[in-house]
């Protein structure tokens, strides 16, 4: 456990067999009435053993320990999550036999052994697992269980804290060039003059003026204040801001290892909101799978994280890609790049970029290649959408072939650094089975 947790650890003494102290007593009750040698050295040797045992069992209930230290809340897959372990004896007795059980979910990690301590004594060691797959999982909660020599007690200590961990999807370097719609390049001279639009991320609140819409009134504000006010809106321009669309239908997507199409789509999308941000683009998330997920364009780290911690958990769903954009529409129909990532072939929400398009949105297309598509198709489709006047990218899936997605079958990303403080990144050598 760490510094931070004050919650004591549940101790639990179990006395399991009942019937040494049992008959020890019975003995010296016979004796009394009855008196043999043979009576009252069975009773002294049973008492003993059982007041040696109880001994024994307080000592490890009171001295047995154990911390576990490590960097919880946050990494990435290929990332190595470290943990140190402190085994602490600071009874007289030593544990015989001792049992350490873990309850964590991190996939291949666990501090669960059965081993040994003497008293007075300590022991520590480091266990270091590879994020191999995204997800929340936790780490904890602990128990340790041992006992007397003789089996006469039992001794359990349970830390019921458990640490929330993040493996967020890992981000790749894309090799194609990716560029997207620009808002700056509005070709209808209808709009060439267009002042900048608003997103709709609220920073702030300011009074009420004449020529402000009803609609932009922060109703909470207003009430506690009792004078109007309304929200203030960022400026985010065509130009600077991107809605990426994930599709999440399960019916579009395939599993298999080799082609893991919905793996692929997260990577990707993560992948893309990393280069876009960093671009200095406003970046928001729009995906539907076994929940709803919608984050409004914003920018920076922070926006970052949100989308890492967004795609970490998402599963796939039954909404189709259609449904999706048309659940969206009042969101979408803002002058906005749209970038959407999908499998999918069919043309029926192609009819909704296009009309969007004509919105004054500027839509891109990544289409994933899956087990399913063919060469024939998946070059029909990507004419199909460059006619609607939409950028098509295919997306191979050799772009994912590279160590940062497959951590511990083609080696573990590492970081060295030199005198000077300058990281280096590293593949170390291939794990062995």
């Amino acid at each position: 456990m760490t510094d931070d947790q004050k919650t004591s650890p549940r101790i639990t003494t179990q006395l399991k067999v009942r019937w040494v102290p049992a008959l020890a007593l019975v003995l010296f009750i016979v004796q009394q009435f009855a008196p043999a040698r043979v009576l009252m050295s069975l009773s002294v040797i049973l008492g003993g053993i059982w007041l040696v045992s109880w001994l024994w069992a307080r000592s490890l209930a009171g001295g047995l320990r154990v911390e576990r230290v490590g960097k919880y809340g946050w990494s990435q897959v290929g990332d190595v999550f470290e943990e140190k372990v402190h085994l602490k004896n600071g009874g007289l007795f030593p544990a015989m036999w001792l049992l350490i059980e873990d309850g964590s979910t991190l996939i291949g990690h666990t501090i669960s052994l059965g081993t040994g301590i003497e008293g007075t004594s300590s022991r520590h060691w480091t266990r270091r697992t590879v994020c191999a797959q995204r997800g929340e999982y936790q780490v904890g909660p602990t128990a340790i269980e041992s006992g007397d020599p003789f089996g006469l007690y039992r001794v359990r200590i349970e830390y019921q804290d458990a640490h929330q961990f993040i493996v967020a999807p890992p981000v790749i370097q894309l090799p194609m060039r990716v560029q997207i719609s620009s808002g700056n390049f509005i070709h209808d001279n209808r709009f060439a003059n267009r002042q900048t639009q608003t997103s709709n991320v609220s920073v702030s609140v300011r009074q009420f003026v004449p020529g402000d819409t009803i609609f932009r009134v922060h109703w909470l504000t207003t009430a506690r204040l009792d004078e109007p006010f309304v929200r203030q809106y960022e400026n985010i321009h065509a130009s600077n801001s991107c809605w990426i669309v994930l599709d999440l239908d399960k019916g579009v997507h395939t599993e298999q290892e080799s082609h893991n199409s919905l793996e692929n789509g997260i990577i990707l999308t993560v992948s893309l909101a990393n280069r876009f941000l960093l671009d200095g683009l406003a970046v928001g998330l729009l995906a539907q799978g076994d929940h709803f997920l919608m984050l409004p364009p914003s920018k920076g780290a922070v926006q970052f994280r949100r989308i890492q911690r967004a795609l970490a958990t998402v599963q796939a769903g039954k909404e189709s890609l259609r449904r999706l954009l048309l659940r969206a529409w009042s969101s979408l129909q803002d002058e906005h790049n749209l970038v959407v990532v999908t499998p999918s072939q069919h043309p029926g929400w192609l009819d909704h970029l296009a009309q969007m398009r004509r919105s004054h949105v500027h839509p891109s297309v990544f289409s994933l290649k899956t087990d399913l598509d063919t060469g024939g198709e998946a070059e029909a489709f990507g004419r199909l959408v460059r006619r609607y006047g939409i950028k098509h990218f295919a997306v191979q899936p050799e772009v994912f072939e590279v160590p940062e997605t497959a951590p511990g079958k083609k080696g573990v990303i590492q970081w060295r650094f030199t005198p000077l403080g300058r990281a280096i990144k590293v593949l170390a050598e291939e794990e062995q089975a």
